[in-house]
């Protein structure tokens, strides 16, 4: 359904999803969905996506550089009401702009929640995921591995494990 989070498989072995793994993200458009970004903003079959700006934020990139981010947190309303946190950081990212593509039978398109920084159904080597990848539908969070500590001005996510998504 639309905004459920699922697990799938990358059948494909894209590079860029790094050899059939198990990716999770939350459905956008079903079957027969119009789907568009413009200027960073969503649009589902022709209408705005409603989302409501909540803080500013600032976190500490979990690579090698462990660089500071801003970012805005906003509360995204999908069409039917399911209501779920995203993430923004950069403007003029790489898929700001998603021209219009209508959802094929037998499929979902896809996006993580954190915009700016995820190989999702906007993204040429992922595209739109076909039911038969689908492994289901996740819940919550049993564990994980990133982490944080605590420091002035920066965002440390707690309480994660075995909340609702």
């Amino acid at each position: 359904q639309r905004g459920d989070v699922i697990v799938f498989r990358d059948d494909n072995g894209t590079a860029a999803l790094r050899d059939n793994k198990n990716l999770i993200k939350r459905v956008i458009a079903v079957p027969g969905d119009r789907i568009e970004l413009r200027e960073d903003r969503l649009y589902i079959n022709g209408e705005l996506v409603e989302r409501v700006f909540e803080e500013a934020r600032t976190y500490r990139a979990n690579d090698n550089l462990r660089r500071l981010h801003p970012s805005a947190l906003y509360t995204e309303t999908l069409p039917g009401g399911v209501a779920h946190a995203i993430y923004e950081r950069d403007a003029g990212g790489d898929f700001e702009t998603y021209r219009e593509r209508i959802v094929p039978e037998g499929h979902v398109f896809v996006m993580g929640d954190n915009r700016d920084r995820s190989i999702d159904g906007r993204s040429p080597s992922l595209g739109f995921v076909p039911f038969s990848q689908v492994i289901g539908r996740a819940e919550t969070v049993i564990f994980t591995t990133a982490n944080c500590a605590e420091e002035p001005d920066v965002y440390c996510p707690t309480g994660r494990i075995w909340r609702g998504l």
